[in-house]
């Protein structure tokens, strides 16, 4: 049994923000003048963050109106596809496929209908006046099903059969000669004409009691599941419920719009998030917590939650049904609305209550229930039909969801190369996914191997037992502690210019993994949730491309540390979806590693750092790794100069200052060249000059080495320094 909505007010909703509401909501009825702006307007976003909280702002939607004693109508997503129909069922249906606004390739399916004329005196009740209801202020009917109140009269003034044919024909031409062209100019015009609907409906006196005075009453307009309404038709509609209700209160008309938000119950990565949220002009947030994990109340709330969540998903389903059902308006078949209990026998079928249906599936239903009815003769599909049209759709649900998981582990197809095919992944890959391919490293056009890079055998080992042994002998891999656990992220650690990246380059070369090249620019986006959305592409696009790398040069500027006073919220939130997506509860990264190369490790976020158990100083060459480094530099040019002594003289250079120095040193002889027409020979002249020119960019008095120093003397691979015993020895 569901609380009353003054239960739910005392229950949950703080004091202070039951009279924010209230105050709110009276502000924003109050009559406006003529000269008032358009974008001062107040109304306001009621906001429960969590799932399956719908009925319980309706509760606290009609508890609102009732304390401001106005009248409430209430709307949903499948309310706007039942106005669609039946407000302007005489000329022309509008039913869009849900698809959200940021798909460019959505449709709109404009079917013609004859004129049928009523009047206004005998026209019946349609099914949208049944859905979008009015309640009063009797507490019988607050606390009563929703939706049990006598309903608003939906109607538009009657053009003629004629002129409304001829206008609908008009949007269709122009539809089907420039469907990208003719799709904004269409909305444009059914936005335009629903707002003069909705006006003539909020401007009707709602009395049941034939004494009381005509004067306004004030109305609170009630938009349940908010976050469902941005679709490209429920824009068009909301648009023209706003320009709507703008117009009536420039006429004085006492009006509000409230709008309930809480997280979409549909099963989707792409969820929208609060501050995701298209807000209306003068729309104040204002949020509703929910009772504390230790909280007495917590555990029956969290059961209720669950309860009315799966109630919720019912109902969108067979609203959904109901209204496709009365778009297709099939001769053969009588119309649903007469059928009472219906929809709650509907709402019981098994599995209709798991997850919102995408509009195909909905179609499937329908069409499968018809269908069913037509072969066994019956004027209307009945419960029997949609039973067996459900276990369809349940099953070609779970179908799809069976075949994702099997392309999901499908080996990679490859080019006769041996390279990835790219085009093949695209269509395994998701909007964020796409977006990542072009960081995908090709090893063949990588230049460099193990053999260019002078640096510990220490090292290389490592990164070959890491990386390219589980490769190699797979089945060294399959029991034991080894097919369990897997060290899950390595970091090179140093001063500039040592050869981190060059070792990275050496693993994709060698290593027969591929590889992931991420830099922080790949991840931050400009809107709030889109970078958490990037970090889980990543993680989901390694696991496709498994065995995988995923390398992250300059790691410091995209997961130093977290601090409380100057760390930026969305930084937070990444750092955070990286540390759920790479060893969280639920990830399944086997055959996936982070590598990741910084000169500041001591900058790093200690979570982040946990999880690279290897940390790897790739330190300043000795003076024998600088000879070696100045040989292969030197191989295929001719000189005069003694490498050993070269070595000698650069003290604290950096492989990468050594390859300055020797381009330098070059360019010197290049020029000498030109002006001696004598072929070019380095001599020991050029690279004094050159060492003049290039000095070393690190050496052992810099803050930043002493730093690196300490800091691998104490977290790093290796012997660590001991720590006096306290006590006794």
């Amino acid at each position: 049994m569901r609380h009353s909505p003054q239960a739910i007010k005392d229950s949950i909703v703080p004091d202070h923000v039951w009279n924010e509401l209230v105050f709110c909501t009276r502000t924003g009825l109050a009559p406006k003048g003529s000269l008032a702006a358009y974008n001062h307007s107040d109304h306001t976003l009621l906001h429960i963050p969590e799932k399956g909280t719908t009925f319980i702002q309706d509760k606290i939607a009609k508890r609102l109106a009732q304390q401001v004693e106005a009248d409430l109508l209430s709307f949903d997503s499948q309310d706007f596809l039942f106005l669609a129909k039946d407000s302007y069922g005489k000329a022309m249906t509008l039913l869009p496929m849900m698809s959200p606004l940021a798909n460019q390739n959505m449709t709109a399916v404009l079917a013609i209908r004859p004129g049928m004329s009523k009047s206004k005196s005998s026209r019946a009740t349609t099914t949208a006046e049944k859905h979008a209801s009015v309640m009063s202020e009797d507490d019988e009917a607050l606390d009563a099903d929703y939706g049990t109140e006598g309903p608003v009269y939906l109607s538009a003034d009657d053009d003629s059969p004629s002129q409304q044919n001829t206008h609908d024909q008009e949007l269709v031409t122009q539809l089907l000669k420039d469907q990208s062209g003719a799709l904004p100019k269409v909305m444009e015009g059914v936005s335009t004409r629903y707002s003069s609907l909705f006006r003539q409906m909020l401007s009707k006196q709602i009395n049941k009691e034939k004494d009381v005075s005509p004067t306004l009453r004030p109305k609170v307009v009630y938009l349940r599941d908010y976050g469902e309404m941005h679709d490209m038709f429920g824009s068009v509609m909301l648009k023209a419920l706003v320009t709507a209700v703008e117009d009536l209160k420039q006429k004085g008309h006492p009006l509000t719009i409230l709008a309930g938000y809480s997280p979409s119950l549909r099963s989707t990565d792409n969820e929208m998030h609060i501050d995701d949220v298209p807000l209306l002009t003068g729309m104040k947030c204002i949020t509703v917590p929910l009772p504390l994990p230790h909280h007495e109340s917590f555990k029956s709330w969290e059961v209720q939650l669950t309860k009315d969540g799966a109630e919720r998903v019912a109902e969108m389903n067979v609203r959904q049904i109901l209204a496709v059902y009365s778009h297709k308006h099939l001769l053969s078949m009588k119309p649903l609305d007469g059928v009472s209990g219906l929809d709650k026998e509907l709402s019981q079928l098994e599995g209709i209550q798991d997850e919102v249906w995408a509009m195909e599936d909905v179609d499937r239903c329908v069409t499968t229930a018809v269908g069913s009815a037509l072969q066994h003769k019956k004027s209307r599909p009945d419960l029997q039909d949609f039973a067996v049209a459900n276990e369809i759709v349940q099953k070609g649900i779970k179908f799809r969801r069976d075949t994702a998981k099997l392309l999901e582990r499908q080996p990679l197809r490859l080019d006769k190369d041996g390279t990835i095919n790219i085009d093949a992944l695209r269509s395994r890959c998701d909007d964020y996914e796409k977006k990542l391919l072009s960081r995908i490293v090709d090893p063949s056009k990588i230049q460099g191997s193990f053999k260019d890079v002078r640096t510990s055998s220490v090292t290389i080992e490592t990164l070959q037992t890491l990386i390219s042994l589980p490769l190699i002998r797979p089945d060294l891999f399959q029991h034991g502690i080894l097919k369990r656990n897997f060290i899950s992220g390595v970091l090179l650690f140093g001063p500039p210019g040592t050869g981190k990246t060059m070792l990275a380059k050496a693993v994709a070369k060698e290593s027969g993994s591929r590889m992931l090249e991420i830099q922080a620019s790949d991840i931050y986006e400009m809107y709030l949730g889109e970078g958490e959305k990037n970090v889980k592409a990543l993680f989901s696009l390694a696991r496709k491309l498994s065995p995988c790398v995923i390398f992250i040069d300059e790691v410091d500027s995209l997961m130093n540390r977290r601090r409380s006073d100057a760390t930026s919220n969305s930084h937070r939130e990444i750092i955070n979806q990286f540390m759920v997506e790479w060893d969280g509860l639920t990830s399944d990264n086997q055959g996936v590693m982070v590598m990741a190369a910084t000169n500041r490790p001591f900058d790093l976020d200690d979570a982040v750092l946990r999880r690279m158990p290897r940390r790897i100083l790739v330190d300043l060459p000795k003076e024998e790794d600088r000879a070696h480094i100045l040989q292969m530099l030197l191989r295929d040019e001719q000189h005069k100069v003694s490498v050993a002594e070269l070595a000698r003289v650069t003290e604290h250079y950096s492989g990468s200052d050594l390859k300055n120095l020797c381009v330098t040193a070059a360019l010197r002889a290049v020029q000498q060249e030109v002006s001696t027409k004598k072929k070019r020979v380095l001599g020991q002249e050029h690279f004094d000059q050159a060492l003049k020119l290039v000095p070393a960019s690190s050496g052992e008095d810099m803050d930043s080495v002493i730093e690196i120093r300490k800091w691998a003397a104490k977290y790093g691979d290796g012997d660590k320094k001991k720590k006096p015993h306290l006590g006794f020895a």
